[in-house]
């Protein structure tokens, strides 16, 4: 298996979408690259956002409840932040990549910042050198 992303690679949308149909190269999404693009605002997933502010709420109300209920009630909230900000960050990658391969703004903004993997086997290596 091949990987590589842009600049070093870089497919046109359709040409993708053709190719990921037939399988003959799988796209993909670094975590890492869609989680700074959701900062930067150069692509919005709303999930993402609703379940930021979600793990961001959730804290906050341990910290009342430590002072109005139980003085330990802190630690299950910073806990649960903790677990719902990482699996968000994790979802955010496959949220983006549902988002690719519907909209060809994205896509092109995606791959402008290298967040965009194709994978395909060697067998197919030639069909892709005219994307180098």
């Amino acid at each position: 298996m091949i990987y590589t992303r842009p600049p070093e690679c870089f497919i046109p949308y359709k040409d993708a979408m053709e190719l990921n149909k037939d399988f003959t190269v799988l796209l993909g999404v670094d975590d890492d690259i869609a989680w700074r693009l959701q900062k930067l605002k150069a692509v919005r997933i709303p999930a993402t956002i609703f379940w930021l502010i979600v793990s961001h709420l959730v804290p906050i109300a341990g910290i009342v409840l430590s002072f109005t209920y139980e003085w330990w009630a802190f630690i299950p909230g910073v806990v649960l932040c903790c677990m719902l900000f990482n699996a968000n960050k994790k979802a955010n990658g496959k949220n983006m990549l549902d988002l690719i391969l519907r909209d060809e703004n994205c896509y092109n903004i995606v791959a402008m910042h290298g967040g965009v993997l194709y994978v395909y086997s060697e067998e197919h290596a030639d069909m892709f050198t005219k994307y180098y």
